[in-house]
């Protein structure tokens, strides 16, 4: 039996075609993220400090969480976020 053969064009829903867009999402397909139920809490949070000073966060895979500035902070399962610094965050009332 030979080979099939060889071509330079994409082929239609080939998962690695010349398009960006479509390989992303094709992996995004193929590919299931595990859902994050073994960290309680949301996947976004807009928490504050004693300061007032606020941010958002955004929950990782392994559970902690992270604003836009690569701070990480840690959930206690309940109420406070701390920071690497040991700032005390709480989830922000609107």
């Amino acid at each position: 039996m030979s080979p099939p053969a060889k071509t330079d064009l994409p082929l239609k829903g080939d998962p690695w075609s010349d398009s960006p867009v479509e390989t992303i999402e094709t992996i995004i397909d193929v590919v299931q993220l595990p859902e994050n139920e073994d960290y309680p809490g949301e996947d976004v949070v807009e928490i504050i400090n004693m300061q007032r000073e606020t941010t958002t966060v955004y929950k990782l895979v392994d559970g902690r969480y992270m604003n836009r500035t690569n701070t990480v902070y840690i959930y206690d399962g309940k109420d406070t976020w701390t920071d690497t610094n040991g700032v005390e965050w709480n989830q922000e009332v609107k």
